[in-house]
């Protein structure tokens, strides 16, 4: 589990973040969030709002804290609960660095005869245009909004897909 699913009191959460961001002196976190953790709402929240708190202590400072998110996409876009997870951020006051988009693997959302390239476009266009709506409703930028432009990432897969060719290679 993530550590916000796990960790309910919320002054303990931040800690168990601090203690990771101390140990290994992060200046950057990114946040892979992914099935029952990303499900889990009230987590969501604890999650947002401890990463808040402690972004907004190094504000300033030399040791600021940039916050990344990782969230599965399907060539439709972010699920109802991904576009949550970054309005949740967004809400409590994270200053999201950006998000990145799993692009990896759609399972059975990609459509038959879709490419995985062909996948990829439509997913990341779609987290793009969901991205300028979360943050316009946030009153964040506008549509040629160099943040907005900035938070779309698609990081490389160092896997294997679950698409193989018919011969099974």
């Amino acid at each position: 589990d993530e550590l916000a699913t796990a960790c309910t009191d919320p002054d303990k959460l931040v800690a168990a973040y601090e203690a990771v961001i101390d140990r290994y002196s992060l200046r950057t976190i990114d946040v892979d969030v992914e099935g029952a953790n990303l499900t889990d709402r009230a987590a969501g929240e604890r999650r947002a709002q401890a990463l808040a708190e402690i972004q907004s202590a190094r504000a300033g400072t030399d040791t600021p804290l940039a916050v990344w998110l990782t969230l599965p996409i399907t060539p439709a876009g972010l699920t109802e609960e991904g576009t949550d997870a970054v309005t949740q951020m967004l809400e409590a006051g994270v200053d999201l660095a950006g998000v990145n988009a799993m692009t990896m693997d759609y399972g059975g959302s990609l459509p038959a005869g879709t490419s995985m390239i062909d996948g990829t476009k439509s997913a990341l266009n779609a987290l793009h245009q969901q991205l300028r709506v979360i943050y316009l409703r946030q009153d964040i930028g506008g549509v040629n909004s160099s943040k907005q432009q900035a938070t779309v990432h698609m990081p490389p897969a160092a896997c294997r897909t679950r698409a193989r060719p018919a011969d099974g290679r």
